[in-house]
């Protein structure tokens, strides 16, 4: 099953942040809830949010993979079972993220 996590207006995190340093409850939710999704299996969860800056980048991590919101050419490209919004319904609304 593929599930997406979108987090449009978060906080710049990728997989690793929450090792090298403290983040709000709610990026941080994202990153453990996926970690966990991958861990215990059946799983394939792409996290999708702002991920670039000089402490962070795209890229796998614990198995899941953290995709730039501005990506748009893997966000076209993909199709998921599950997606999960945090904070906002934005996502559902603009026709920008019609990946969903």
């Amino acid at each position: 099953m593929k599930i997406a996590i979108v987090d449009k207006i978060g906080l710049c995190y990728d997989g690793d942040t929450l090792n090298k340093q403290g983040l709000g409850g709610s990026e941080s939710a994202v990153i453990l809830m996926a970690k966990e999704l991958n861990h215990i299996g059946g799983f394939n969860v792409s996290v999708i949010n702002n991920c670039v800056d000089k402490n962070c980048q795209p890229g796998l991590y614990n198995g899941v993979m953290y995709v730039d919101i501005k990506n748009h050419d893997f966000l076209e490209k993909e199709q998921y079972d599950d997606v999960i919004v945090s904070r906002t319904a934005i996502p559902f609304i603009d026709p920008y993220y019609n990946f969903i």
